[in-house]
């Protein structure tokens, strides 16, 4: 391949504009539209994968695995990508799992107890980064009153 895929450059012998492709697919693209794409496609506004990044190509469902993305990627932005991943394999495993709003912090806390009512109460929590908040809506403790009757005050 000697054109990028995306911007439609020509790849350069000195390699400055070096093309890129995953092994199960062979889509080839530059560097630059590699970083460009793998930014959009993780943005928080656009993360309805949960943690999976897939190929730039338009369409194709193939993977990009963990060295690749550790090429074009800064590691925080990697980090994010895994705790999501993280996030939604503890989720899957615990249903009734919730994590600290706080973002730097992000701890997880397991609901127990099998009765409905526990799964309907607004239980206030105080998380080991100090940050206090209700285990339904998220916003600052307010039991015993509902979440719903808090906006009206």
């Amino acid at each position: 391949p000697d054109m990028c895929g995306g911007c439609l450059k020509s790849s350069d012998i000195e390699g400055s504009s070096k093309l890129m492709a995953l092994g199960a697919c062979s889509h080839w693209f530059c560097e630059h539209c590699w970083k460009s794409r793998l930014l959009r496609q993780t943005n928080k506004e656009n993360a309805s994968q949960e943690g999976v990044v897939f190929c730039v190509e338009e369409g194709c469902n193939n993977i990009v695995d963990s060295m690749t993305l550790l090429s074009l990627l800064n590691v925080k932005k990697i980090r994010s990508i895994f705790e999501c991943k993280v996030r939604e394999l503890v989720s899957a495993l615990e249903p009734k799992t919730i994590y600290c709003p706080n973002e730097s912090c992000r701890q997880i806390f397991s609901m127990l107890g099998n009765s409905p009512r526990t799964a309907e109460m607004a239980i206030p929590i105080v998380c080991r980064c100090s940050r206090q908040f209700c285990s339904m809506c998220f916003k600052s403790p307010h039991w015993p009153a509902l979440c719903n009757h808090i906006t009206r005050y």
